[in-house]
């Protein structure tokens, strides 16, 4: 910044001022600093005001500790005194003034982003639920108004102020058919029996989608709606629409705020802890074949013309999804997705998903969406396809530290290799993952490992015609421990949750 020596001349002498104040007794009470913060430190330029009071505390530390004289000495301490009330009102200044910093930069890096035409993808990364403080429903609105605002000021060009005023009413329009849903979120799980409750059904029958198709009122998302309460083909909806940025920003707030909800609600259904996680793992994976059909429809409706940004923008929104999934406690490492999906519908849920994360690097959340793809696919008997999965996924677990997921894939990789009748590979990598979820304590790891290795030597001797009833004898054994262990991590889970 060009005026930065200024402004920190200007922040010094802030923070000189308010010393001198308290130590002629004219400061009385701490509200009055932080309203001289309030009047002296300007919006966006906090880290300079931070590093001048960095500064003047580190000076003024090295006075007390080196000043001889008592006098001195003891104005020191009363300075030091003052700086640290400074710096305590600092802190309650940044902590009512952090979001309106953050949604002011937004809207700038969402401006400067326009020209490359990468403004959706900005968006998209601020508002991302993954990221340490994300926007609550109060700040998406402030963000809305915010852009609407800067849409009817001077300078920008005219291509500028169109998109601004499109991505602000898409967020505007996205609240206000949240509003409208809100109490309608789980009104369709009490007109279904709990055995079918998912995203599956008969077309045109009950389920999330007709309840909620029947609530909102803007053109885009009911047509959207309608289309999955059919049955349809969503990559076939989008080659029949002409949507704008501003219409996928509304359709991106009313997903997400429709699955949070959603999560939110199964999560809590502690008189049945596993069919709501069941529910929430269906919508996790319900949603993201959402985004990746519409990323597929963009990306083949040749028209459009902000076709590449809308598809990168489903890849994003897919990628987001699934990594607040990984983060869950019940992500199922071990398998467990087919309540919700089968057939067909299954199918298309792993070539769907597969693409966004050929796109997403090397993170732990990645390492663990392969396993579960990959224990999908060897299910579906696709072990080739499986065995890719995995030995992507023990790569990025290992250089993570993500022990848990490291000892999924040698184990899932021991099973995909019994589908492949490669044996003697089977039982090392079930060695190698009794080895390892011993060393970490991971005894649901270890629980799979046994089976693992049991199983994979009784194949193994059957393949070489072995009758040594020690052989089977081990190997069953192997098996009976796994068992065991299994047991108790059941029990221990139950008493958990009780």
């Amino acid at each position: 910044m060009s005026d930065t020596p200024s402004l920190r001349a200007r922040y010094l002498s802030l923070i000189d001022e308010i010393v001198k104040m308290t130590l002629k007794g004219e400061i009385r009470a701490k509200e009055q600093v932080y309203q001289l913060l309030v009047d002296g430190v300007s919006g966006g330029t906090g880290e300079i005001f931070e590093r001048c009071l960095g500064d003047r505390l580190t000076e003024a530390q090295q006075q007390l500790d080196t000043q001889t004289d008592e006098l001195k000495q003891a104005k020191a301490g009363r300075s030091l005194r003052a700086m640290r009330t400074i710096q305590g009102e600092w802190l309650r200044w940044q902590e009512k003034n952090q979001s309106t910093e953050v949604l002011d930069k937004a809207v700038q890096q969402i401006i400067v982003a326009i020209g490359q035409e990468e403004h959706l993808s900005v968006f998209l990364t601020v508002t991302d639920p993954n990221r340490p403080k994300p926007l609550n429903l109060a700040q998406w609105q402030q963000l809305g108004k915010k852009l609407q605002q800067q849409a009817e000021s001077d300078g920008l060009s005219d291509e500028t102020v169109g998109q601004v005023r499109q991505m602000a009413q898409g967020i505007l329009r996205s609240l206000e058919g949240w509003s409208r849903l809100e109490n309608y979120l789980v009104s369709w799980i009490y007109d279904q029996s709990r055995s079918q409750l998912g995203f599956e059904g008969v077309p045109g029958e009950k389920g999330p989608w007709l309840a909620w198709a029947k609530q909102v009122n803007s053109p885009i998302p009911q047509s959207l709606f309608q289309t999955l309460t059919m049955g349809g083909s969503v990559v076939d909806w989008v080659g029949q629409q002409n949507l704008s940025i501003g219409d996928f920003v509304e359709i991106a707030g009313i997903l997400r705020c429709l699955q949070q909800g959603l999560i939110n609600w199964f999560d809590k259904l502690v008189y049945d802890s596993k069919v709501g996680a069941k529910l929430s793992i269906s919508t996790f994976l319900g949603f993201s074949i959402v985004w990746s059909q519409l990323a597929r429809g963009f990306a083949q409706a040749t028209a459009q013309p902000q076709r590449e940004s809308l598809t990168n923008g489903c890849f994003q929104m897919t990628l987001q999804i699934l990594r607040t999934f990984a983060q869950c406690s019940y992500f199922p490492l071990y398998g467990g997705i087919f309540a919700s999906f089968s057939g067909e519908y299954l199918r298309d849920a792993l070539s769907y998903l597969d693409e966004p994360l050929r796109r997403a690097e090397g993170t732990q959340e990645k390492a663990r969406i392969l396993t579960l793809l990959g224990s999908s696919t060897r299910a579906l008997g696709q072990p080739e396809r499986a065995l890719a999965f995995h030995q992507q996924a023990l790569e990025i677990a290992r250089e993570a530290g993500d022990s848990v997921c490291e000892v999924a894939n040698l184990n899932h990789l021991s099973r995909t290799g019994v589908a492949q009748g490669t044996f003697a590979e089977a039982i090392n990598y079930a060695q190698r993952a009794v080895i390892l979820s011993r060393q970490k304590g991971d005894r649901l790891g270890e629980a799979n490992a046994l089976a693992n290795l049991g199983y994979s030597e009784v194949f193994q001797a059957q393949a070489l015609e072995q009758a040594d009833p020690d052989l089977y004898e081990m190997a069953v054994d192997r098996l009976q421990q796994g068992l065991d262990l299994s047991e108790k991590v059941a029990i221990a889970r139950v008493r958990r949750c009780a």
